[in-house]
């Protein structure tokens, strides 16, 4: 079971953390009421409009930004905890 992912970009004196969660919790059956396609050149589905879109966004966002951390340590932390009470990253 994957629980979470820590990267770091740069290695300057100041630091910048990002956090994430990329779980997604759907009942069972949901995928054949609801499958995941692709429409228009856009992904529908189960998961595919929640936190994993913001993860994706953060880190397009640190690819641009790459060039111009001249004194800063981006850090990444995504983890598959999201509800009160999961520990899995602790």
């Amino acid at each position: 079971m994957f629980e979470s992912l820590r990267a770091t970009i740069g290695d300057g004196a100041r630091q910048v953390l990002l956090l994430g969660h990329f779980d997604t919790v759907w009942p069972i059956g949901t995928l054949g009421r609801m499958p995941v396609e692709v429409r228009d050149g856009c992904l529908f589905g189960p998961g595919t409009f929640d936190m994993k879109a913001g993860l994706v966004i953060a880190i397009l966002a640190a690819r641009l930004a790459r060039p111009h951390m001249r004194d800063l340590r981006l850090r990444f932390l995504f983890t598959s905890d999201e509800e009160v009470g999961s520990g899995t990253a602790r």
